[in-house]
C-alpha cells in the first residue's frame, strides 16, 4: 500500500530519480517505457490493478526548476481511482488531504474549502493545495468521489 504523501512528494521529480524509480517499481510500471510521442508534452501510464495512473511531462510545461538534461521527464500528475472508475481497482492507500472515496461533494468542500475552480458542466472541483493542484471528480448521480488527481501547476 502506497501512502499518498510518499506519492505526492515525488511530484516534480525526474523519471530517473531513485524515489520515482522505486514508485514505478511498486506500481509494476517500467521507467524504460516512459517516452513522449512527437508533438506531445506528456504521457500517461496506467496501473489499474493498483488504482493509480501517473503522468510524466516535459518539465518546460510546468512551473518547476529548469536545467534538467535534454529528454528528462518529470512526474507531473497522479490519479487515485475508486473501484471500477475508468476500469481501475480501488486505490488502497490513504487519499490526499484525508479524503475518502465515500465522501460526498459537500463533505469535500468542508474539508478543502471553497474550490478555486468548478466546472460549469461536470461535477469537478479544483483546489490549490501547497505546491500542487488537487482535483476531485464526482459521480453525477451519487455525488461521491470517483477519482482524485494531484498535479503540478502549468506555466
Amino acid at each position: 500500500m502506497l501512502p499518498a504523501d510518499m506519492l505526492l512528494s515525488s511530484l516534480g521529480r525526474s523519471h530517473t530519480d531513485p524515489a520515482v524509480v522505486s514508485l514505478m517499481s511498486e506500481l509494476g510500471l517500467r521507467n524504460s517505457k516512459i517516452k513522449l510521442k512527437r508533438g506531445e508534452s506528456d504521457t500517461a501510464l496506467a496501473a489499474p490493478a493498483k488504482g493509480i495512473d501517473v503522468v510524466f511531462s516535459d518539465p518546460s510545461v510546468h512551473d518547476v526548476p529548469q536545467g534538467r538534461p535534454q529528454g528528462t521527464l518529470i512526474l507531473s500528475a497522479i490519479f487515485f481511482f475508486s473501484q471500477g472508475s475508468q476500469g481501475h481497482q480501488q486505490f488502497q492507500g490513504e487519499l490526499p488531504h484525508g479524503l475518502s472515496f465515500s465522501m460526498e461533494r459537500g463533505e469535500v468542500h468542508k474539508m478543502l474549502g471553497v474550490p478555486e475552480w468548478t466546472s460549469p458542466l461536470l461535477p469537478i472541483d479544483r483546489w490549490v493545495t501547497g505546491s500542487y493542484r488537487t482535483i476531485a471528480y464526482f459521480d453525477e448521480d451519487s455525488d461521491i468521489i470517483l477519482y482524485v488527481n494531484c498535479s503540478l501547476p502549468e506555466r
